[in-house]
């Protein structure tokens, strides 16, 4: 609690008044990245077009996404 109050910019207090203890503030931790990680959009299937390129078009996306997300969370390692 100390390293993440620190992070924070506040004090131990504080992360205990928002989360009750360590097991709830890691529970709100791993629903946020599983959000993050679960965010799916729907995927119409285009009769007119081969199965093929739109799976490609698919994974291409979601890649990018991942990547992304991986650039951000490394990002904001560095700068804290």
């Amino acid at each position: 609690m100390d390293t993440v109050s620190r992070h924070a910019g506040g004090s131990k207090r504080t992360v205990y008044d928002h989360f009750a203890s360590k097991k709830v503030l890691f529970h709100a931790i791993l629903e946020r990245m599983f959000k993050k990680v679960c965010n799916v959009s729907t995927i119409e299937f285009d009769s007119t077009r081969p199965i093929q390129a739109q799976l490609t078009d698919i994974a291409t996306q979601e890649v990018a996404s991942k990547s992304q997300m991986l650039t951000t969370q490394q990002s904001n390692l560095y700068i804290n």
